[in-house]
């Protein structure tokens, strides 16, 4: 197998009598998520200034997952409940570096404040619609296990109004009202 700048090797036999270097080594390994996946733009706060929020940057190439009109939010439920400890909606309305700068989102109340560690997931964009969409992974939520892929959101009244779901893997309650039906 050949692609460009890359090797490839299967063996069904190996036998190593000198080192033996390895830069990432798997086996079998299972990886797991408490909650609700999104795979959507995503950054972890590392610090807070007003309405500027500064996310991590590992690579340190000054960059920030989020555009401008971007809606994200930040969410954490109680591990011994259902209940919701904290929730911020807010749009992004404007990007500099590694920097966003944040505005609320009408029709929306916070619960909980925003604060150095936390998770910030888009879940839409109110003009942009290659950022309206996302994948949603969950075996947590009403009706699951699913996968909801989502798209065409513009607004909170669009991501809680459960219209934007655009094809569901699994599960099927909840969108077609026939229970205990997978597709």
């Amino acid at each position: 197998i050949s692609v460009i700048n890359q090797s490839f090797a299967e063996f069904d036999n190996l036998s190593i009598r000198g080192t033996m270097s390895v830069y990432e080594l798997l086996i079998n390994q299972i990886r797991a998520t408490n909650g609700t996946l999104f795979v959507t733009a995503a950054g972890t706060i590392e610090s807070i200034s007003g309405s500027n929020w500064t996310f991590k940057d590992p690579t340190s190439h000054n960059l920030c997952p989020f555009a401008v009109n971007d809606l994200v939010i930040i969410q954490r439920v109680d591990t011994d409940s259902t209940s919701i400890i904290q929730r911020i909606v807010r749009r992004v309305t404007a990007v500099s570096g590694s920097t966003i700068t944040v505005t609320t989102v009408a029709g929306f109340t916070d619960t909980g404040s925003a604060s150095i560690g936390d998770t910030v997931v888009r879940f839409g964009n109110s003009t942009n619609t290659a950022r309206q969409g996302s994948i949603m992974l969950t075996a947590d939520m009403a009706n699951a296990p699913y996968i909801d892929i989502i798209n065409g959101v513009t607004s909170w009244a669009d991501w809680t109004g459960g219209t934007k779901t655009k094809m569901r893997i699994g599960l099927l309650s909840g969108i077609t009202g026939t229970a205990n039906e997978y597709g």
